[in-house]
């Protein structure tokens, strides 16, 4: 692997005729982002590699849908000029930082399409491997160890909408859940239970009736889960059942 560019923000190594752009953890802001990427494209074109592999753990910057516009116009656009056709992307740890990059591509019109990964392996791999058709299929793998886990994830551009959707549902989710796990966790067995029931939409007759209860037993028991989780609309429910049932 030879060192070919190296700055605060940014380094660059060429590995088997691929070039490899990762970002370091010095804090850039949107005109650094720019420049580097500029840096990146010239030495694209003064090697000609057969490849291009941006790894993007350590991005710190949130992509806006018009950052991500100047990208395609003034980067993606002239590297697909340049003859490059695979432009793989590690996935960054931070669920966050890879939910504003992927968001921000679903809605522009890209001439060269990223393929997203979580693993740099696969990414290489992804490139080195002729692509001898369409393939619309939405890949993962999860590979558990006594150390740690890694979710190896593939995906077409063309799939991104659908997995988009899924992820943002998720991510809801888990904010949802680190900020009320408290409020859920002051319930009783008993509230649970019943909380279940109400958030399959079951009324207090049908909660009583299944649980060998009175109606107004059930009836004190919501209004205890209502207090409890600061409950003020049927949506609320919904959130409370998706993040922790």
């Amino acid at each position: 692997m030879e060192l070919i560019y190296n700055s605060r923000f940014l380094t660059i190594h060429l590995e088997d005729e691929i070039l490899i752009q990762e970002w370091t953890n010095f804090p850039l802001t949107e005109a650094d982002f720019k420049n580097e990427l500029k840096n990146f494209l010239e030495l694209f074109k003064t090697h000609k590699p057969q490849g291009a592999l941006w790894i993007l753990d350590n991005l710190d910057l949130e992509i806006s849908e018009r950052l991500y516009k100047w990208v395609e116009e003034n980067i993606l656009k002239a590297l697909y000029q340049a003859g490059l056709r695979k432009l793989p992307s590690t996935v960054p740890k931070e669920k966050l930082i890879y939910l504003s990059i992927i968001n921000s591509v679903q809605n522009v019109g890209l001439v060269l399409r990223p393929n997203f990964f979580s693993c740099r392996k696969e990414a290489l791999n992804f490139i080195k491997q002729p692509k001898t058709s369409e393939n619309n299929a939405f890949n993962y793998q999860v590979n558990e160890s006594n150390q740690s886990d890694e979710i190896i994830l593939e995906m077409d551009y063309d799939q991104l909408p659908k997995v988009i959707k899924h992820l943002d549902k998720l991510n809801l989710e888990l904010k949802f859940n680190k900020i009320y796990q408290s409020y859920f966790d002051q319930l009783s067995f008993r509230e649970v239970e019943i909380f279940k029931s109400i958030a399959q939409g079951k009324s207090n007759r049908e909660i009583a009736e299944n649980l060998c209860l009175s109606e107004s037993t059930i009836a004190t028991h919501r209004k205890s889960i209502i207090k409890k989780l600061n409950i003020k609309s049927v949506k609320d429910w919904q959130h409370y059942a998706d993040a922790f049932l």
